[in-house]
């Protein structure tokens, strides 16, 4: 297993902390700061891991099938792990709607549903991240350090990031049934 891999393991160990930290403010609120400052520290800590992972293993050539198919796992747990604790323990923080973590889940299981199914139908390396999707990571990166910021305007943000994290949705479903229709069209031709 290479150093990178083990760096993107070690991501997931940072979200029980994580949650933790969250909900710490709503359970004591005499240490709410603390508890807020705290979370925030551990989730640029292991935002540093996901951009430490990536160096490694394109420096010293490390990259594996193990490790391309875990970092993108890890950055969803430990998004869902901030934006679902940053739900169930909003009182802390404002209100967070349901509908922002509950589509942020929808549109990743979907998408990994349908990055596993084209993945395996056409080819390992025809999904490759997109631009919107890209976007909607940071739009959900913003929310979370928003709100344990506890900035003003999170709920123009929130319908900013909602809709971005939904078009990077129909972005990929689009592609996806692109790939998967050019694919049974050159299998037609290949039997003809």
């Amino acid at each position: 297993m290479t150093t990178a891999t083990r760096i993107t393991i070690a991501r997931f160990f940072f979200a029980p902390p994580l949650v933790a930290a969250v909900c710490g403010a709503a359970w004591w609120p005499e240490r709410a700061l603390a508890m807020r400052i705290t979370a925030l520290v551990v989730f640029v800590a292991a935002a540093l891991t996901d951009f430490l992972d990536g160096f490694v293993a394109r420096r010293f050539d490390q990259r594996s099938a193990l490790g391309a198919a875990l970092d993108p796992l890890a950055d969803k747990v430990l998004l869902w792990a901030a934006i679902w604790s940053l739900w169930a323990c909003r009182g802390a923080y404002g209100a967070v709607p349901f509908w922002y973590p509950a589509i942020v889940t929808l549109n990743d299981t979907v998408l990994g549903l349908g990055f596993v199914a084209v993945r395996r139908r056409i080819e390992p390396d025809a999904m490759r991240a997109m631009l919107w999707g890209k976007a909607a990571t940071v739009g959900q990166i913003v929310i979370v350090v928003w709100l344990l910021l506890r900035l003003p305007a999170v709920d123009v943000l929130l319908i900013v990031a909602g809709a971005m994290t939904a078009a990077s949705g129909a972005a990929y479903v689009t592609r996806a049934l692109r790939l998967m229709n050019k694919a049974t069209l050159q299998m037609k031709d290949s039997t003809a």
